[in-house]
């Protein structure tokens, strides 16, 4: 799996230019094109059957839920999770790690399914679904054990499902949790990874934090006092989760590089790229005199802030431009 022709590398190289990350049937068709190079007969039916549903249950097209309305765990996130794993996955298999069929299944379907639990039942009117913040991981796994069936998952399979969305919970301590194999573990620990440097190196990241202050604000997570308090306190979180990637995760983001060199022949974690852009972006909005005061306002990407904020009816007068 080498560079097309089209496909920029060196310091020109961004996630961008190598898959589409916001068209759904791109991702499908990159995630195909991995499991293929990683395992020649790999049975993709399952697999697409779980995409199918989930894409289903967030869009709002499945009887049993209402439609995600939470802005920042969204649609979009849960899909560049399960991309980020299958090339997570693909790097360590580059990197000599073997893993069943079975398994990398479980770690994709967990990874569709990881934040499912933001999503709110038919019957449920009130707020949204940021109200389960605290509780969504448990939901998550609740969420595939009713999907089991269609799914074509199995006892065993749900618990190691379950065990590896428990890894995304930065409030459980990973050491505890009695998963059945090595396997199973490094796989929840790939998820983890998956998850955070998914959502940081979204070309919005910055952008969508104005939708998660919103959404730890319905949940009475946190001590945040505003957006600006947010962005502010942003870059600690940068901090630590490098610490919980070297420590915690085991430094499984390492297998992103090995991805990147043998699919596009781009010897660079472009995801590490994109986050450390948004940090120096972020840095230099917080320490500029002109800035400080009002980062938000330099924030434009697909107007994602005006959206929210004419949403909410927030910035009736002072709206930026």
């Amino acid at each position: 799996m080498k560079q097309p022709s089209h496909i920029s590398s060196g310091n020109d190289a961004q996630l961008s230019g190598v898959t589409q990350m916001n068209v759904p049937a791109e991702i499908l068709r990159e995630v195909h094109e991995i499991l293929l190079g990683i395992s020649e007969g790999y049975d993709l039916e399952t697999i697409d059957r779980a995409y199918s549903l989930i894409i289903d249950i967030f869009e709002g097209r499945h009887s049993e839920f209402q439609a995600c309305n939470t802005g920042y765990h969204d649609l979009h996130h849960t899909l560049n999770v399960f991309l980020a794993l299958t090339r997570l996955i693909h790097g360590a298999f580059v990197d000599g790690e073997r893993f069943t069929d079975r398994e990398i299944r479980i770690a994709l379907i967990s990874a569709l399914f990881h934040d499912a639990g933001y999503i709110q039942d038919a019957d449920d009117t009130v707020g949204t679904g940021a109200k389960f913040t605290a509780v969504h991981e448990e939901r998550s796994i609740e969420f595939v054990a009713r999907m089991a069936e269609p799914l074509d998952l199995n006892d065993k399979d749900v618990r190691d499902s379950g065990d590896m969305i428990l890894c995304t919970n930065f409030a459980v301590d990973i050491r505890s949790i009695p998963f059945r194999s090595p396997n199973v573990e490094r796989l929840g620990k790939m998820l983890a990874a998956a998850d955070v440097m998914a959502q940081m190196a979204d070309r919005t990241y910055l952008e969508k934090l104005v939708y998660l202050y919103r959404e730890l604000k319905e949940s009475n997570i946190g001590d945040f006092e505003s957006e600006l308090d947010l962005l502010q306190q942003t870059p600690g979180f940068f901090d630590m989760i490098d610490r919980r990637m070297t420590t915690i995760l085991d430094g499984v983001d390492r297998f992103m590089r090995k991805h990147f060199s043998d699919r596009w022949d781009i010897p660079e974690n472009l995801y590490q790229k994109a986050i450390e852009r948004h940090r120096a972006y972020l840095d230099s909005l917080l320490s500029s005199a002109s800035r400080r005061n009002d980062p938000l306002t330099y924030l434009k990407r697909e107007g994602l802030i005006e959206k929210a904020y004419k949403t909410s009816g927030m910035w009736a007068e002072d709206n930026p431009k």
